[in-house]
């Protein structure tokens, strides 16, 4: 996306073309026919008109001069008798030096040598110089005379035809101007190659239809400019042309008439038209081949008007309008509409430096502080303009301090160009902008519709796609709604300016200092709208929220659930509640949005009516009952009690015909669910998991919506007797429910059906009945699986994608598991089977399979090619496997990770270190015949239990440090725990330097210098806590990987697999620690190859 100064920059002018001449040889032929025949061309020329010069030429003159792209120097024969003239070419020649201005000499009239070598009239005017000029100055303008007349220019004695003459210079002109603009600053280049693109495709579609094209965008994004350049480029190849700048605000000042007459007066380059002779002026236009600009439209009565009402073009011709609002455009007529992007960060970065330091990249010590300020601007290009130019030249604890200041309070040249498009809202559609950049920002579309239409006549729908038109907020990947960082602020400044001193009478509150006061001290009032705060400590007195009338949303959030719940702990010992108080006095009626972590309360407020509730969340809470009787509940959509322990009931919900999920999971008291629930109409989730005094589930109706039920760990419930023919997903693990009775007719539409222990038995016809299956999980199954059943199982299910069959009594799998042409992945793990059917070669989907733990598998036949996932850990008895799988597994990975048992780095790591968690080399320059590709990394770990029994899975993270900077790369390396840390493994994976290295460090790195490169190794658990147990790893090793070495290695590993299936390997740990390596360098995608086995056969 192309990066242009915006339209709230007004650049100095500048000029296409500067003429240098002596007015009275040439002023009333030559040069007026040249001038005029540039103007025609729409070439922007400086022509000094004055009749008279003094001796000193003008600061004016010598701007126009710098600001030139071109100058023409007109020698005639008293050109060199001027001392105006001789300073001029002095000032031109110096552009040309500094600037790369380009300079074209005409030689009218005067024999170039005369020029040259200051012969002729030259010679005679440098006489008279000599009597009143220093000799060094008469020294420069001889030879800058010398240096211009060596150009190659024009001789009018070689062109006898003066129009022919004019002609060629106008031509040469246009490709010295076109060239010029392929040749500008980078910084003007960046991202502009795709925006280019586009547009030029529409300007060279050759049609004789009038082509409209729309360049759409959010303020600051350079629509303008993009919009000129094009111009710039295009216009030369039309009769006539126009850019007519910010129509938003000269129709406002002017009036559309007027705008209207100075558009056709340009076009049709009669200054006196008006509308009285319109008729002929549309003749006139309709003959010719018109390229017309209109920057910053913002109505649809504009295009109207100028467009389809007023203005006929001719064939061919071209329009191109610039504007905030998509809707304007396409209701307009707009044929084309293209979208000016926001920067990607590379992008961001050089637009950024070249303002900020006049290069595409930081200076030394600023490349934290760079990031952190794209990191502001979010790839808005007016954005990094201004704060880059802003930053110019100041020291990095300005920058610091700056940096911080816009972080609290918006840069107002940036705001004023953005909040252009809120001001053209109206009253409903402000108000969603500021409840979404408030409270909804990233949730999903149909979300913010259904809690704005509650109860307010906002039209949510037509004012989010509204909105989305005006690029005020952009839609992304599952239907969430986004936001710009910077608009986001404007938002938060809009509702500053409602009470500049006084937070309790703002309508929105997000500011965590300014919401603890108002709570504290009982300062809210009836203009408070919404509050969103994230607590660790909150103080509240009854009174906190009496006099919030008005109040419609309340989210108040635990920064302590972000991270997960840990169900094996006790609550208790995680959460605490710091509020010391009976409860509160009252709750505005008007609350639509109440979301309350850890809610210390028993009961809401007394008087609280939750007649337009539509969201209520009170997870882990203390709530116990939510309210008394029957209420009127017909805007009720979701209520979320998850892990409230202290939750014994529910109240009647029969009027909540509209509810839709309910989630209570981990509601460890609850001991039977309201009747109402299970009849309720619209409900299609409901969450029971972990709800462990739970004894049955009995609905007498049948249920038409439900789709989702999770009874999961429910583990006194007896009897589940529901149905429901939408149902999607079913999970029953750990229950106490031995036989399985599925209504068979009523979930044929399952697609995930989850079963466990104590199951005991169930019916095969039950099950294949489920035609509609992706997902089938079976685990601890007590009775026995045949491979007869399993046959009917595997005939019924033609769309599964997942199996899995873990720790199961299953012995055989029957051969027509090919029959399941989608599985991708397949779970045994625990299982009692000896082998797997030759058959799953055939499954070409299969990306994953599991055999952990099969302690009776002893072979393995050939896998499908497609496998990028295998686990084989603690098959002790397994003694071959089939090669191919390990190319395979090569043909699909881009990453392959390696564990096994051990305590020592494998041969051929150049860099280990012991005893700490990190290790500092020093990276050689790198050579076009050697490029380092990356760093194999290794780890040891010793024994820890507490691994085994606190989860599945745990990561190995990296921090890369480039010098004395730390490089914005961290990730992690996540590996499953598979019970393997009851003693010593070597872990090793591949980090590939393109991913480490980016930007900066790229660039500083290949300037040919050796550079302290440094890597940090930490343990963390797969969920993002840290348990700060890096001092577990004893000894980590680091080896670069250059491309010379990779071929050996490929070579190597080649040859190994070329042997054959069975290979004689005298110590299978050396063979895994090298298979290790191999696999780890080797270009793949996603692999983990995880053999952890207890031992291996010496033939593998």
């Amino acid at each position: 996306m192309a990066v242009f100064a915006t339209s709230s920059h007004v650049p100095r002018e500048r000029y296409d073309v500067f003429i240098s001449f002596r007015g009275s040889d040439i002023r009333h032929g030559f040069l007026s026919h040249l001038t005029k025949q540039l103007r025609q061309e729409r070439i922007d020329v400086y022509v000094d008109e004055r009749l008279e010069r003094g001796e000193e030429i003008s600061s004016a003159l010598l701007e126009a001069i710098e600001r030139s792209t071109i100058a023409l120097v007109i020698f005639s024969k008293d050109y060199a008798s001027s001392r105006w003239c001789l300073e001029e070419l002095v000032k031109i020649m110096k552009c040309k030096e500094v600037n790369s201005q380009i300079v074209i000499p005409i030689f009218y009239n005067i024999d170039p040598s005369h020029v040259r070598h200051q012969e002729g009239t030259y010679a005679d005017a440098f006489a008279q110089h000599e009597q009143k000029f220093e000799d060094d100055l008469l020294r420069i303008w001889r030879s800058v005379l010398k240096e211009t007349a060596h150009l190659s220019g024009y001789h009018s004695s070689n062109i006898t035809d003066e129009s022919d003459l004019i002609d060629q210079i106008i031509k040469d002109v246009w490709k010295k101007l076109e060239d010029k603009s392929t040749i500008e600053p980078k910084r003007l280049m960046i991202g502009f190659e795709k925006n280019l693109t586009t547009i030029e495709s529409f300007m060279k579609v050759d049609s004789q239809e009038v082509g409209v094209l729309g360049i759409w965008g959010k303020g600051g994004m350079g629509k303008t400019t993009l919009a000129q350049v094009v111009f710039d480029k295009f216009s030369h190849q039309f009769d006539s042309s126009y850019f007519a700048s910010n129509v938003r605000e000269e129709s406002k000042k002017l009036g559309l008439t007027c705008l209207l007459e100075k558009i056709l007066s340009v076009l049709l380059n009669d200054k006196n038209l008006t509308l009285k002779g319109r008729p002929n002026a549309q003749r006139r236009l309709r003959r010719a081949r018109v390229l017309l600009v209109l920057d910053d439209v913002d109505t649809s009565r504009q295009l109207k008007y100028l467009i389809e009402e007023n203005l006929s073009l001719g064939p061919s011709s071209k329009v191109i309008i610039t504007s905030r609002d998509r809707h304007v455009l396409v209701s307009g007529g707009v044929h084309v509409v293209h979208e000016v992007e926001e920067l990607h960060e590379e992008e961001s970065l050089q637009l950024f430096c070249w303002h900020a330091f006049k290069q595409a990249y930081p200076k030394v010590g600023y490349e934290k502080l760079s990031m952190q300020a794209i990191q502001y601007a979010g790839g808005l290009p007016l954005a990094l303009q201004v704060l880059g130019s802003y930053l110019n030249s100041r020291d990095t604890k300005t920058w610091d301090s700056a940096l911080k200041k816009f972080r609290k309070h918006s840069n107002v040249e940036v705001q004023n160009v953005l909040r252009v498009s809120f001001d053209g809202l109206d009253i409903p559609e402000k108000r969603i902008f500021l409840d979404i950049a408030f409270f909804f920002r990233g949730e999903k579309k149909e979300d913010i519709i259904r809690m704005l239409d509650a109860c307010d006549d906002f039209y949510t729908d037509c004012g989010i796609d509204n909105l989305i038109d005006k690029a005020l907020i952009t839609i992304s990947r599952g239907d969430t709604v986004e936001i710009h960082d910077l608009l986001q602020e404007m938002a938060e400044d809009i509702v500053r300016e409602e009470s500049i001193g006084d937070p309790g009478r703002r309508s929105r509150l997000n500011d965590a200092k300014e919401i603890q006061d108002i709570l504290k001290h009982n300062k809210g009032t009836d203009a408070i709208e919404g509050i969103i705060l994230e607590f660790e400590i909150l103080h509240l007195s009854a009174k906190s929220f009496q006099d919030m009338s008005n109040l419609r949303f309340l989210k108040i959030q635990s920064p302590r659930l972000k991270i997960g719940y840990d169900y094996d702990e006790d609550p208790a010992t995680i959460y605490f509640h710091p509020w010391f108080l009976n409860g509160l006095n009252s709750l505005s009626n008007k609350v639509r949005y109440f979301y309350w972590d850890e809610y210390p309360f028993e009961a809401l407020p007394l008087g609280f009516c939750p007649e337009k509730l539509v969201e209520i969340h009170l997870r882990t809470s203390d709530i116990k009952k939510l309210w008394n009787g029957v209420q009127d509940l017909m805007n009720l959509k979701i209520i979320n009690l998850s892990f409230s322990d202290k939750l014994k009931e529910l109240p009647d919900l029969s009027k909540a015909c509209n509810l839709e999920i309910v989630d209570l999971q981990c509601c460890s008291n609850l001991r039977s669910i309201h009747p109402s629930i299970l009849s309720l109409p619209k409900l299609v989730s409901l969450n029971l998991s972990h709800c462990f005094k739970l004894t049955n589930l009995h609905g007498e109706n049948h249920l038409k919506s439900l789709k989702h039920l999770t009874l999961d760990y429910c583990t006194r419930l007896k009897e589940f007797l529901l149905s429901s023919e939408e149902m999607r997903s079913l999970d029953l693990v750990e229950t106490s429910i031995k036989t399985l009775n599925l209504p068979i007719g009523r979930f044929n539409k399952l697609e995930d059906l989850t079963l466990g222990q104590p199951l005991e038995s169930f019916q095969i016809n039950e099950l294949s009945c489920l035609t509609s299956l992706k997902k089938f999980s079976l685990s601890h199954f007590r009775g026995v699986l045949e491979k007869s059943e399993l046959h009917i199982l595997f005939d019924a299910w033609p769309s599964l994608e997942e199996l899995h069959l873990t720790y199961c009594e299953v012995l055989e799998i029957p051969e027509n598991i090919s029959s399941l042409s989608l599985l991708k992945i397949l779970s045994l793990r625990g299982s009692g089977i000896k082998s797997l059917p030759h058959s799953i070669k055939h499954l070409s989907e299969l990306k994953q399979i599991d055999l952990r733990e099969c302690r009776w598998l002893r072979t393995l036949p050939e896998l499908p090619s497609s496998i990028t996932h295998f686990y084989v850990s603690e098959c002790t008895s397994l003694e071959t496997m089939d090669f191919t799988l390990m190319r395979a597994i090569h043909n699909n990975a881009g990453e392959v990770k390696v564990c096994y048992p051990g305590s020592t780095i494998p041969k051929g790591f150049k860099y280990c270190q012991t005893g700490k968690n990190s290790i500092t080399i020093e990276l050689a320059p790198p050579s076009s015949s050697d490029q380092l590709l990356g760093f194999v990394c290794c780890c040891i770990l010793p024994a820890y239990p507490r691994f085994v029994s606190s989860g599945s899975y745990f990561a190995i993270c990296r921090k890369f440090h480039f010098e004395d900077d730390e490089i914005n790369y961290k990730d992690e390396k996540e590996f499953p725990l598979l019970g393997c840390l009851l003693r010593d493994h070597v872990f090793v994976w591949y980090d590939p330097m393109e991913q480490i290295l980016k930007g900066t460090q790229r660039r500083r790195y290949d300037k040919g210098t050796t550079y302290k490169f440094a890597c940090e190794f930490f343990i963390s658990w797969v969920d993002g806590r840290w348990d700060h147990l890096d001092h577990l790893i004893e000894v980590c090793g680091l080896c670069p990987t250059y491309a010379s070495e990779l071929q050996v290695t490929v070579q190597q590993m080649e040859l190994k697999l070329e042997v054959g299936t069975e290979i004689e390997m005298p110590k299978p740990k050396n063979f895994i620690q090298s298979l290790g390596i191999a696999c780890c360098i080797m270009p793949c995608y996603i692999c983990q190859l995880l053999l952890c086995s207890k031992s291996f056969s010496t033939r593998f």
